[in-house]
């Protein structure tokens, strides 16, 4: 235990210590903090907030001593609740993203579901936990793994109900909040042995596009299809949201340098081996004379490589990418029409 770290203190979670800190430093200063976490980290410390009602001020002091190393009010009394949490995402998102994150968060607290266990189980075992279930069911579980995970169950199941499950799972944002409500509490009970607690933003065609991204070409590419024979809208809007390599030629010159700053050099250097003269150019072009010289050695060198060790170097890439695009860094059109990054 830290010199400025109580007994009291230290009995709390890191988002509960977080949420304190939130709640006594008033709406001003956390709304302003608040605009550097991720929804999914905003989504825990509300959760937090909500269930704080009036901290003690011994806590609220400790937390904050912990947190600035300095002595705080012994005073100072924090009070959370849901009014305080809407004011504050209002003030540090704006009306519109408020109310979508406290909607989510009324449906999953409503259902008492959490999916940090399920994370943690095997894929097969919970394909065959769930193969009896509705497929909306299943894209409900896969919305909440991460992209590799979700795929790896997909692939579990059996073909003929892998694109319906990944369609209906691109769909979920548009489910009212009431169904999904229902949907999630039968789900609780079916996972009560294997949940603990964890949620965060679930569903979309975004999230089956990043499945779909770590995927093998053919499998990404049978599922796409199969979705385009009932839903072409959907499966188009999919592709868009998908980021192969190829796509990098729409970005300008200063957003290749970004790329060029962020990137391992070596990382790089095995990607380009996989790719057409053109964007191995808008690459070259924008390097300076020691990381071009650096980069023509280094892909001399490599000699022969393995066709799955460039695709991994390329994933690699379009994850910077993807990060650069979120920061506003720079602008990609996405969606090859036949190519995909698995």
């Amino acid at each position: 235990m830290s010199a400025t770290e109580s007994p009291i203190s230290s009995s709390l979670s890191g988002p509960k210590k977080a949420a304190v800190l939130l709640v006594a430093l008033g709406l001003e200063a956390s709304s302003e903090m608040l605009k550097h976490l991720s929804e999914s980290e905003i989504q825990q410390i509300v959760r937090e907030i909500k269930s704080l009602e009036a901290v003690p001020p011994e806590v609220t002091e400790n937390v904050l001593k912990e947190f600035s190393s300095a002595t705080a009010s012994g005073y100072l009394v924090a009070q959370g609740g849901t009014d305080f949490v809407r004011k504050l995402l209002s003030k540090a998102l704006g009306p519109a993203a408020a109310n979508k994150i406290m909607e989510y968060i009324h449906i999953t607290l409503d259902a008492d579901l959490d999916f940090t266990a399920v994370r943690n189980a095997d894929p097969k075992q919970l394909s065959a936990l769930l193969q009896n279930e509705h497929p909306q069911t299943i894209a409900l579980i896969l919305a909440h793994l991460k992209p590799a995970q979700a795929q790896a169950m997909l692939l579990t199941l059996p073909e003929d109900l892998r694109p319906d499950v990944a369609a209906r799972m691109a769909n979920l944002e548009g489910i009212s909040p009431d169904i999904m409500r229902k949907i999630l509490i039968v789900l609780g009970e079916k996972l009560k042995g294997v949940s603990s607690r964890g949620r965060e933003k679930i569903g979309g065609v975004r999230a089956v596009a990043e499945m779909l991204n770590h995927m093998d070409r053919i499998s990404s590419r049978t599922i796409l299809d199969r979705i385009e024979q009932t839903d072409p809208d959907l499966a188009l809007n999919i592709r868009n949201r998908m980021i192969v390599f190829e796509d990098i030629l729409t970005i300008d010159d200063a957003g290749i340098r970004e790329i060029l700053q962020r990137v391992d050099k070596k990382v790089l250097a095995l990607a380009l081996k996989g790719t057409s003269e053109e964007l191995q150019q808008r690459f070259f072009s924008n390097m300076s004379a020691r990381v071009l010289e650096f980069m023509l050695e280094e892909m001399e060198y490599m000699g022969s490589v393995k066709l799955k060790d460039v695709a991994r170097a390329q994933r690699d890439i379009i994850e910077e990418v993807r990060r650069l695009e979120e920061e506003g860094v720079l602008t990609l059109t996405k969606g090859g029409e036949d190519e995909f990054i698995g």
